[in-house]
Parts: C-alpha cells; sequence; structure tokens
C-alpha cells in the first residue's frame, strides 16, 4: 500500500510540477513579450527624437548660414560707406 500512495505522490508531484512549469513558461513568455515590445517602443521614440534632432540642426545650420551672409553683406555694406564718409569730409 505504501508503494500506491508513494507513486500516487509522484504522479501527483510531477503533473503538478508539469503545470507549474507551463504556467510559469507561459508568464515568463508573457514577460518577455511585453518586455521587448517596451524596449521596441524606447527604440523608436528615441529614433523619432534623434530625426527630430537632426532637422532641427539642419535647420539651425541654414539659419547661422543665411545670417553669416548677412552680417557679410553688411559689413561690406559699412565699409563702403566709411569709404563715402571719407571721401565726402575731406576736400580734394
Amino acid at each position: 500500500m505504501g508503494s500506491v500512495k508513494s507513486s500516487f505522490r509522484t504522479a501527483r508531484d510531477r503533473a503538478l510540477g508539469g503545470l507549474i512549469r507551463e504556467i510559469a513558461d507561459d508568464a515568463a513568455e508573457r514577460s518577455v513579450q511585453q518586455i521587448s515590445d517596451r524596449i521596441g517602443n524606447v527604440e523608436r521614440i528615441l529614433g523619432d527624437q534623434g530625426d527630430a534632432a537632426d532637422e532641427v540642426a539642419e535647420t539651425i545650420g541654414r539659419t547661422l548660414t543665411r545670417l553669416s551672409a548677412e552680417v557679410n553683406s553688411l559689413a561690406q555694406e559699412v565699409v563702403r560707406l566709411r569709404e563715402r564718409l571719407d571721401r565726402a569730409g575731406s576736400p580734394t
């Protein structure tokens, strides 16, 4: 009788152990999927931010280029005006 009880316990423990492992595997798989999804979302967000930063940098670069050209034009005009003032102020 002891061996029947022992066999029953062993069978029961194996069945419960298998069920527990199956439940744990399913839970682990769901957790891994959720974490993978979150990592994918973070990667997408960071990629979008990188793209936006690139666009901002390009816009600032173009603006600085235009501003530099305007400042150079203004400096040339100031030099011409100074020369005209010098000529107008001195009798030749």
